[in-house]
């Protein structure tokens, strides 16, 4: 390996040699100590050999290249190429980090051939097998999933019960999984004190899959070495910014084959069409952060503190506004447009009021005076007149969540004259909320592929930007959406956890706690007549037994208070002293009031993410007063920009 290159570059290979401690050369050619396959020794050979070849490519007058990018490794290599850091740091940076991996030994990989990712994903959660994760997302037919050993031999069983074609790979370690968060935590310790430039040359991020726009790179490298490898979303966004010649350095190999593929399977999929459109929006172009949404919890739990520590973190929060006094939520926006950290990375939510039909105008109309950049529509089939006033009469955004197909084609109707879809995003909600049902993957799936063929014929579903609630509650979680080719992931309940979250004291106690607990869906008290059902954790099953028996008084309508409050009495409910009402209005009253001490007390709204994040993030049975921040949270699920690099930009574009 480089034979050919070392005599032509003495002084850079002096200069590894006085880095590394040993002879780089006699190890590439000669291996006396067998060494070479040793992650501590195998990741600097690469890493000077690419950076050699290089140099030779340019010294034989070869163009820069307009794009670059690296495999695990190699990243580091790219950003030496694009100007980030010099031959040295960037030896210095391989050095370290293969010897911090090299020690976090004991786990292995396996490489999934054949199906693709999301089926791999879902053999997994089917499994149990949560100790396994995917490492690398390589082809839309190669899937690397890493983890302690014993699991995997039980997942290469199943695959091949399965008939999927499944291999060990040769490797010491899970790297690029949860197992190698020590050696990221400890390698991000060592990047504060390097010095790295943003890069000359774009290049594609493994954590992102996605062009370097502005992200920390020391966040990202740490990040990288415990979060799966985007290879296949890396070659499509290169292949979408206009890349139509791949050349591997040293010499074509393994990555040639990796990109043959990736762009054979583009060719025909959304991101080619989205080349050949008419320069369909992105995220960032639209929402003006990294893709994440959060917020939009209900019962005011997504609060200013919420909102302001997603927004701070560089991701864009929804302020609760449901059932909450009007003055209150006029002074939380003022309070959020007024801080420059914010920015306009936040919105409000709207949602149905048939109890009051006319707070759905009122609010609009304060959103509309406040400058509100976006509003999250929550329970809605269709928009509504009032929100199609803000829509048209605004410089916002509509987010919309969606959770059936026929709802999700009325907010893609265009409005307003401009061509463009009602709302600028369109998420999959996979909870139960006030609804029948919530989205499915197959709806997620119909959604993408409705959306490339719009972008392939120019219709105006193709500039919806689509993502996903309810399924991401672990950072592989939100690696399978964009995998998938959505646009940004709604962080849903997991965002309960944070620290900065409004939850009763005895609600945060429960969710922090040992008790497993369960989800289910239940009648929400929104409209008890119409049965209207959400979804709960409840730390107790009993819980749902209780809320059903205050529903069937409610409903049976003939319940007298004795009843009633002997009811409430078994079911250790304290309330306040209730007089001076007819007794049917009486009886209602104390129900509702009854149910609503349930509710607070006793249930956590959530989707289908809450369990598994709990889980993953190691919170069930921990000391609630170290709960996670939402700036944690949002970092757990997609590493990107730290607060402190968000910079103003001009227009109202928070950052670029």
């Amino acid at each position: 390996m480089g034979r050919e290159l070392f005599g032509r570059y003495p002084d850079l290979v002096a200069a590894a040699d006085r880095i590394l401690g040993y002879s780089l050369e006699e190890l590439c050619l000669d291996d006396p100590r067998d060494e070479l396959s040793r992650t501590a020794f195998t990741q600097p050979a690469i890493f000077v050999v690419s950076m050699l070849a290089y140099y030779d490519r340019r010294n034989a007058g070869l163009q820069e290249p307009d794009f670059l990018a690296g495999h695990s490794v190699g990243e580091i290599g790219a950003l030496a190429a694009a100007g980030a850091f010099d031959f040295e740091t960037g030896l210095i940076l391989v050095q370290r980090r293969a010897a911090l991996m090299g020690q976090a030994d004991g786990g292995g990989l396996v490489a999934v051939v054949g199906p693709p990712s999301e089926v791999v994903a879902s053999l997994l959660s089917a499994a149990g097998l949560q100790g396994l994760s995917v490492a690398n997302f390589n082809t839309p037919t190669q899937t690397v999933v890493g983890g302690p050993v014993e699991q995997l031999e039980t997942f290469l069983r199943q695959c091949s019960d399965q008939g999927h074609r499944a291999v060990r790979l040769r490797v010491s370690g899970a790297f690029h999984t949860a197992a190698m968060q020590e050696a990221s935590d400890r390698f991000r310790g060592f990047l504060a004190g390097i010095g790295i430039g943003r890069p000359r040359i774009p290049v594609a991020l493994n954590v992102t899959g996605r062009l370097h726009s502005g992200e920390d790179l020391r966040d990202v490298l740490a990040a990288q070495i415990a979060s799966p490898v985007l290879w296949s979303r890396c070659v499509e966004a290169l292949a979408a910014a206009g890349a139509d010649e791949f050349e591997e350095v040293p010499s074509p190999g393994v990555l040639t084959k990796m990109v043959a593929e990736i762009r054979s399977c583009w060719s025909a999929g959304p991101l080619a069409r989205l080349a050949d459109s008419l320069a369909p929006p992105s995220f960032r172009e639209v929402f003006g952060c990294r893709p994440l949404f959060g917020g939009g919890l209900g019962r005011g739990m997504a609060g200013v503190d919420l909102v302001r520590a997603l927004a701070s973190a560089g991701a864009f929060g929804f302020l609760d506004t449901e059932d909450l006094p009007l003055a209150l939520v006029e002074d939380g926006l003022k309070s959020l447009a007024s801080d420059p950290a914010v920015g306009r990375r936040y919105g409000a939510c709207l949602s149905p009021s048939p109890l009051d039909p006319g707070r759905e105008d009122v609010l609009i109309d304060l959103f509309i005076r406040s400058n509100v950049p976006a509003i999250e529509m929550r329970g809605f089939d269709q928009p509504s007149g009032a929100a199609a006033r803000y829509r048209n009469g605004s410089a916002g955004q509509v987010l919309a969540r969606v959770g059936c197909r026929a709802a999700a084609d009325r907010f893609l109707e265009p409005a307003a004259g401009d061509g463009k879809p009602f709302a600028a995003a369109l998420c999959v909600d996979m909870g139960f909320w006030r609804s029948a049902g919530g989205g499915t993957l197959d709806l997620l799936r119909e959604l993408l592929a409705m959306r490339a063929e719009g972008r392939n014929s120019g219709r105006p579903a193709g500039r919806v930007l689509i993502g996903v609630l309810g399924v991401c509650g672990s950072r592989d979680g939100a690696a399978t959406a964009f995998s998938m080719g959505c646009d940004f992931i709604h962080s849903g309940s997991t965002m309960v956890f944070a620290e900065e979250a409004r939850l009763q004291d005895g609600a945060r106690l429960a969710i922090y706690g040992g008790a497993e607990g369960v989800v289910e869906t239940l009648p929400d008290w929104w409209l008890p007549e119409l049965a209207s059902r959400s979804m709960f954790w409840l730390e107790c099953g009993a819980t749902s037994q209780e809320i059903r028996s205050l529903q069937d008084l409610y409903l049976r309508g003939s319940a007298g208070m004795a009843e009633i409050y002997d009811v409430i009495s078994q079911l250790g409910i304290e309330l306040r002293h209730r007089i001076g009402k007819p007794e049917t209005h009486e009886a209602r009253g104390t129900l509702r009031e009854a149910a609503a001490v349930v509710f607070g007390s006793r249930t956590v709204p959530c989707d289908p993410a809450f369990l598994r994040f709990r889980e993953w993030s190691g919170l069930r049975g921990s000391d609630p007063s170290q709960s996670l921040s939402a700036s944690t949270i949002a970092d757990l699920l997609i590493p990107g920009m730290p607060a402190g690099e968000i910079q103003a930009a001009k227009g109202d574009r928070p950052w670029n």
